[in-house]
């Protein structure tokens, strides 16, 4: 016996919603918003050195009294439309292992 589309996606909303007590309704939709923004955001850290463009802005040239080799570029603080306004450097500390 074969079950309809319908019925399998309303029994895994069923148990889906079962985890949350006060407002189901509410509460799964939040959860799901998190859990969207999440996967969206890890999704654009990990691919954002494909979707960045590339700097075309020339190091820095004054000398600094505490020089740092990983802030070499001026396009770390730059935000780009396709890596959902987060700045490079936020990208890059999100792929780094800890």
């Amino acid at each position: 016996m074969r079950v309809s589309l319908g019925a399998r996606l309303a029994t895994y909303r069923d148990s889906y919603y079962a985890y949350f007590n006060d407002n189901p309704a509410r509460d799964g939709f939040v959860y799901f918003v998190v859990l969207l923004v999440t996967v969206a955001y890890s999704t654009v850290s990990l691919f954002s050195p494909l979707l960045a463009p590339p700097c075309d802005r020339p190091p820095d040239e004054r000398p600094s009294v505490y020089p740092n080799p990983d802030h070499i570029s001026r396009c770390l603080d730059d935000r780009y439309v396709g890596t959902l306004p987060v700045p490079t450097c936020t990208d890059r500390l999100a792929r780094q292992p800890p």
